[in-house]
């Protein structure tokens, strides 16, 4: 009881961490802007503050750079702009971060259902009524050793 009250009193006294400003950072972690000149590094930091990381996180790229620095897709994509930096304008390197596949493939995450996909099933084995208002078809590959193990 004496120990967890005292835990308590310290947790309470001591100062929280500060946050991490990643808005005002000039380093980010796993980047190396040495290559670039003062106006290619503003650029990049520009647009990592303003792309949102498509790892389905609520952050940015250059937040999660900070906060996450482990998130691989953060990482993937701010190398992108980096490298794009050295010889692109700044519209050119949003757009190669738009095309990207990465955040083509974030923006699909959201998404409950993708469109439906037609089947044939004529022929094939069936329970229930042939009328049904709904189908559902149940797919194994049983080369798949993923599916041989179902």
């Amino acid at each position: 009881m004496l120990r967890t009250l005292a835990l308590l009193l310290a947790a309470a006294i001591l100062p929280a961490q500060p946050p991490s400003n990643w808005q005002a950072a000039t380093t980010l972690p796993g980047l190396d802007m040495k290559g670039l000149t003062l106006a290619q590094q503003k650029v990049v930091l520009t647009i990592l503050r303003d792309s949102t990381c498509p790892c389905g996180c609520p952050m940015q790229l250059a937040q999660c750079r900070v906060e996450d620095p482990a998130c691989s897709q953060s990482l993937t994509l701010s190398t992108l702009v980096l490298e794009a930096a050295a010889n692109k304008t700044a519209p050119e390197i949003r757009k190669l971060l738009a095309d990207s596949a990465l955040v083509k493939a974030g923006t699909q995450r959201d998404r409950i259902l993708l469109d439906p996909v037609s089947i044939n099933i004529l022929g094939a084995p069936f329970k229930g009524p042939a009328n049904a208002k709904i189908t559902i078809v149940e797919f194994s590959d049983f080369q798949c050793p993923f599916c041989v193990k179902a």
